[in-house]
């Protein structure tokens, strides 16, 4: 057999052609992603392996760049689809018996060329899998995902869930229920449980967003929220970045790459609008009740809510005491936050204790050696009881915790005893005397952290 053109891959195969047609599309695929294969590979008999030759034989689409892959979500879904279609295509004998006789042939080819070529088809077959784009990855493990989906409707998962699921970051199970639910309200009748706004999900991106937003408020205003936690689950990527954006122009800027009046085909069309929907409801859910003046002249300085810089910043403990309360609001864990000051500006560095501190620690200290900062005041919250008279504060009193580095002057700690309320926002019930670091059950771990290593050392 000669080797088709693309066009070719919708017409029908015997069973021959359809083997050799779809071993064509896995040696291109071999070819796009830059495989080479062990040349000492061995077949089922013990023979070298050489049924794979990696080869660019034009029939697929050019891959997006494999560094940025997950990233680039649209192209990598046109990318997947179009090489799934040709695969299909080659199947496509019997349009009366079609899933039966794509099986069938399926398994014929698959069963050949493991026999005949093991290593190279487990390493073709895998990388499909770890590179399939969200709605196609939902097809292929739905009987994985930890959240049952065939409860929604009779008919089982709806196509939207499909696209939507694997956006969702299955390690945050909390933040997850929260989205899930999202979809839920805006698809299904909260009443009879049927089915609803079913022609929406692949209208054009830009229609698709204002339907998204318009949901999100409704939601909103419902009082869903209200009495919950659910800001403090939504990742602070989706913080609002400085105090003069207004939160639908956020939206607006977090969804431009995939909202715009371009014909898509139907499945890359649900892709984006299942992306859109979750960035538009993260944002607005992040933002509740948000106050643009609280922000004052701050500023979010990368993508992920991590790094935070202001001018004109005199005192830094003054700044760091009245930013606390604000910064806590972000987050439902522990926090640890990094203050410094150079002339006058002040960075503040925010993560919680739970998620990857080596990361944050390197994130920290790379700034610390570049501006070699004057000042730097570590701040984390804790119940340790720091006095041995009893009588100074309530047992197991949350603590907000501020330890001072200034040069020529010994660390200090300012301990303040807080509430906790409902929305996580720490509240001072009243201050402590400040007192010097050395008094304190923390001199040891807070000079072994190395964060305060780096800053000691510029």
């Amino acid at each position: 057999m000669t080797v088709p053109s693309p066009d070719d891959m919708t017409k029908h195969f015997n069973h021959v052609e359809c083997d050799q047609a779809v071993h064509y599309i896995f040696e291109e695929f071999a070819y796009k992603i830059g495989f080479e294969f062990d040349p000492e590979r061995l077949n089922i008999d013990g023979k070298k392996a050489t049924l794979f030759k990696p080869q660019d034989y034009e029939l697929l689409k050019d891959i997006p760049d494999l560094e940025n892959y997950h990233n680039k979500v649209k192209e990598a879904h046109i990318f997947f689809e179009d090489m799934l279609e040709k695969i299909g295509g080659c199947l496509y004998e019997d349009e009366n018996h079609f899933t039966q006789t794509a099986y069938l042939q399926s398994c014929s080819y698959m069963s050949s060329a493991f026999q005949n070529d093991a290593n190279a088809l487990s390493s073709i077959i895998k990388t499909i899998l770890d590179l399939s784009p969200p709605v196609f990855y939902g097809l292929l493990s739905l009987k994985n995902t930890e959240m049952t989906l065939a409860s929604e409707s009779e008919g089982g998962a709806t196509p939207f869930q499909l696209a939507y699921r694997p956006l969702l970051d299955s390690k945050k199970l909390q933040m997850c229920e929260l989205l899930w639910n999202c979809q839920r309200h805006a698809f299904y009748n909260q009443k009879t449980h049927e089915l609803i706004n079913k022609d929406k999900v692949f209208l054009n991106s830009d229609s698709f967003l204002e339907f998204s937003i318009q949901n999100a408020k409704q939601m909103i205003a419902s009082g869903y929220f209200e009495n919950t936690s659910a800001k403090t689950l939504i990742d602070n990527s989706y913080l609002l970045p400085e105090s003069n954006i207004a939160l639908e122009e956020f939206i607006e800027q977090k969804c431009s790459k995939f909202s715009n009046t371009d014909t898509h085909s139907l499945s890359t069309q649900l892709q984006l609008n299942a992306i859109i929907f979750r960035e538009a409801f993260s944002i607005l859910i992040k933002n509740i009740a948000w106050d643009n003046s609280e922000l004052g002249n701050i500023r979010c300085m990368e993508s992920t809510g991590t790094i935070w810089e202001c001018d004109e910043v005199n005192d830094l403990m003054e700044f760091a005491f009245n930013h606390v309360p604000m910064i806590s609001s972000w987050s439902t864990g522990n926090q640890i936050i990094i203050f410094t000051k150079n002339k006058s500006t002040a960075k503040f560095f925010v993560t919680d204790i739970s998620e990857n501190m080596a990361e944050f620690n390197q994130l920290v200290i790379t700034d610390i050696e570049l501006n070699n900062p004057l000042e730097l005041i570590f701040f984390f919250s804790n119940d340790v009881d720091f006095f041995e008279n009893p009588e100074v504060a309530p047992a197991n009193a949350m603590k907000a915790i501020f330890t001072h580095f200034k040069p020529g002057l010994e660390p200090e700690m300012k301990i303040v005893i807080c509430n906790e309320r409902n929305d996580k926002r720490l509240k001072y019930d009243f201050e402590f005397e400040t007192v010097p670091l050395s008094r304190t059950h923390f001199e040891n771990e807070i000079n072994s952290n190395p964060i305060i290593q780096s800053y000691l050392k510029s």
